[in-house]
């Protein structure tokens, strides 16, 4: 996914596509680009055991 990484590239914003809210981040920082990667995947856990807890199963698309 997209999402789970965030590359140095400086500042940039970083928008909340429900409520609009942006917030100016420093993606050269690798402290937060490591806390953003671990927030994304335990993000991702959290879903996948709730998944699973309730015998949903996910299908992923696949982009090309």
């Amino acid at each position: 996914m997209r999402e789970e990484d965030i590359p140095d590239i400086g500042y940039a914003f970083l928008g909340e596509y429900e409520t609009g809210e942006q917030i100016l981040v420093d993606t050269s920082d690798s402290e937060f680009r490591r806390r953003y990667t671990e927030l994304v995947n335990k993000n991702r856990d959290d879903l996948m055991a709730n998944l699973k807890r309730l015998n949903v199963d996910l299908i992923r698309s696949v982009r090309r």
